[in-house]
């Protein structure tokens, strides 16, 4: 999806900006550690804001972007009341595009 694309974006510049010599594995493993803040396995809209804002890149994703992403491969969590992204599938989907699109920067 275009936000997602978006989304790609924004990870690969700051990947290319703070993890030039690293192996795209390391690269996953910290930001996936960042983003699931908690730890508690599913990564909830606020912590896709968190992380955003963390890498310096806060408010280039709108609401309808973020919505989009969790109605793409977001599950319902009946605890959470809104829907969340398991970690395993964030890193399935992240892995591929985050080791194939070229580093700028």
């Amino acid at each position: 999806s275009p936000a997602r694309r978006k989304l790609f974006d924004i990870l690969n510049d700051y990947r290319g900006k703070n993890y030039a010599q690293a192996l795209p594995s390391r690269f996953l493993k910290d930001i996936i550690k960042s983003v699931d803040a908690n730890g508690d396995g599913v990564i909830t809209k606020s912590e896709y804001l968190q992380l955003l804002k963390n890498i310096g890149h806060e408010g280039e994703l709108t609401d309808a972007e973020l919505d989009e992403i969790f109605d793409e491969v977001g599950v319902e969590d009946s605890s959470a009341g809104e829907k969340v992204i398991p970690v395993e599938v964030l890193m399935e989907k992240w892995k591929p595009l985050l080791s194939t699109i070229p580093l700028r920067g």
